[in-house]
């Protein structure tokens, strides 16, 4: 174990706000993982875990050990009720990299969630969905490690209590380390294509194809590209806002104003709003503030055009969240970690 001191974290988040960590270390599997950890209590050190750094805004320099997981393993088995497959993958993969592997075997089950950035063991902590599939919908159990004993613990999906874009280990973040998830596909899985955004591409490009978990994985990745700008080329992190629920009276309330509003029914009978919607509602796609901004095609998406500070992200971030309250009575959060 080779722990570095005052590292710069630039190259490590998609932001790349210019930040520095007190001390950086990487490990490969389990017991490095715990070592490092430990090491790290020892010396009464902070410690954070970092994937990707897609998911992530440094604010400031972090005073303790960041660890990253550069594990690589994947593996596949069949499913224990014997409908399927289970892929077992440990937290350093890159998610991509995983739906594509999943994709080339012709497994169906993971195809909706293609090209969302980061890695695999930050994907239970946000639960990440897209295009009708949320992580918990494939999700059959993940090793995590308890930072505050150095156990290692097995979790089931009750166990980690999800919910829309949120888990446990968000709720009490820094209390676990997730070292490998496995996800169910293949058996019995049908595709899922009803989201709209997917429907209508399917439609206008593929009338005369019918549908297979290749042909799924490239429209989705298809639109992504068409609206979500690449992160090493305009440092972002993605949707900045979770999409946000309101009831059903605030929904038809809002109607009358805004009949053209974009509403998705849930289950409890509330209303899932389009935060990009609300936003660019208010003009804020194109948006320039002291050096970041609103992507011009998703309004969801915050920008650093140039180097800056993350200060000027988060006011800008405020700036949105108090016009939509202002306006919509509706509260949006930021779904990046602001550290």
């Amino acid at each position: 174990m080779v722990i570095e001191h005052d590292v710069d974290l630039t190259p490590y988040t998609t932001f790349g706000f210019k930040q520095r960590a007190a001390h950086f270390v990487e490990v490969d599997g389990e017991q490095a993982l715990l070592e490092a950890v430990r090491h790290a209590q020892q010396r009464h050190w902070p410690i954070l875990a970092l994937g990707g750094g897609s998911n992530l805004v440094f604010t400031r320099d972090f005073p303790g050990l960041v660890i990253r997981q550069i594990d690589s393993s994947v593996r596949y088995t069949d499913a224990t009720d014997g409908n399927g497959t289970h892929v077992t993958s440990s937290a350093g993969v890159l998610w991509h990299e995983l739906v594509m592997d999943t994709v080339d075997r012709d497994f169906i089950g993971l195809e909706n969630l293609s090209l969302i950035p980061g890695q695999v063991g930050a994907a239970p902590v946000q639960n990440i969905g897209a295009y009708g599939v949320e992580l918990c919908d494939r999700f059959v159990a993940l090793r995590a490690l308890h930072v505050p004993t150095g156990e290692w613990l097995t979790m089931t999906a009750e166990e980690c209590h999800f919910s829309y874009r949120d888990s446990l280990f968000k709720r009490q973040q820094d209390e676990y380390i997730i070292g490998q998830v496995t996800l169910h596909i293949g058996g019995d899985l049908e595709l899922n294509t009803e989201y709209r955004a997917l429907a209508e591409y399917l439609a206008s490009h593929f009338q005369d194809r019918r549908p297979d978990v290749k042909l799924v994985s490239e429209s989705i990745c298809a639109i992504r590209t068409s609206k979500l700008p690449d992160p090493a080329r305009l440092p972002n992190a993605g949707s900045f806002f979770h999409n946000p629920v309101v009831s059903r009276s605030h929904y038809t309330d809002l109607l009358q104003n805004y009949p053209d509003m974009i509403g998705y029914p849930q289950e409890n009978g509330s209303y899932k709003l389009a935060a990009g919607w609300l936003i660019d509602k208010l003009g804020y796609k194109g948006y320039r503030q002291n050096g970041v901004g609103v992507h011009g095609k998703q309004a969801l998406v915050l920008i650093k055009y140039h180097q800056t500070d993350a200060v000027a992200l988060i006011r800008l971030a405020e700036k949105i969240r108090d016009h939509v309250l202002q306006e919509f009575q509706v509260s949006l959060k930021i779904e990046p970690r602001i550290l």
